[in-house]
């Protein structure tokens, strides 16, 4: 399965079994409403096995999820359970 996010430094270190593909470099997550920035890290392609992902995404409050092209990225919070996990990865699509 493959996830794009914004790897934070409270994700890091990403786990050995899960790949980067791509690294975007660095992006600060913005609020567009009123310009205050929320958070800040890499922004990633990265390939791994569902339980994986899941083993290491669980203890985190949320992360932050990439929508869109890499260059006009937008990100979206969510709380990834296993349940979300194991769903992309039975259907091939990204996280």
């Amino acid at each position: 399965m493959k996830a794009v996010l914004l790897v934070t430094k409270e994700m890091e270190p990403i786990p050995d079994k899960i790949k980067v593909l791509a690294n975007w470099g660095w992006v600060t997550v913005v609020n567009k409403k009123n310009g205050e920035h929320l958070d800040g890290g890499n922004h990633q392609m990265l390939e791994g096995e569902p339980f994986d992902f899941a083993k290491w995404l669980v203890k985190l409050d949320g992360v932050w999820v990439g929508k869109g092209s890499p260059m006009l990225q937008q990100f979206e919070i969510r709380h990834v359970d296993f349940e979300d996990i194991e769903e992309a990865g039975a259907e091939g699509k990204l996280l």
